[in-house]
């Protein structure tokens, strides 16, 4: 299984058990640090991965993840306005767990939620734009 994949895997199975348990219970956070340790494993494989979700499998490094066709993460992602989820060597354990509560928040319908794009350190994620080019 790719660095790729096991984060994508380790990212849905933190955000079900948050939804699943209180903030701070410690299944959450036990996923939530197993879901840090499989995104630093990616990022010392690669140091600037980007996701897409639009729809259709997962897309990383310009191609479809075929293995995640069926995953239903990608069409929620999608749905909240997270189309891309990329991050960099500035990723912080801080960061990434505001990444959680926002992507909980966001798929909760949460008046909380800050929705388009969002910036924070090592971590962007949002919308998709697609510009057509002039002829």
């Amino acid at each position: 299984m790719s660095h790729a994949v096991r984060f994508l895997h380790a990212l849905a199975h933190a955000l079900a058990t948050m939804a699943l348990y209180s903030p701070g219970h410690p299944a959450g956070r036990r996923a939530q640090e197993l879901a840090l340790d499989a995104l630093r494993a990616l990022l010392a494989a690669d140091p600037d991965p980007i996701f897409l979700f639009l729809g259709g499998p997962p897309i990383y490094a310009g191609r479809a993840l075929h293995e995640l066709g069926d995953w239903p993460w990608g069409p929620r992602f999608s749905d909240i306005s997270v189309q891309r989820l990329q991050f960099d060597g500035l990723a912080t354990s801080e960061s990434f767990a505001t990444l959680l509560e926002q992507l909980q928040a966001r798929l909760a319908g949460s008046e909380a939620a800050i929705l388009g794009e969002v910036h924070l350190p090592g971590i962007s994620f949002g919308p998709v734009a697609v510009e057509a080019m002039a002829s």
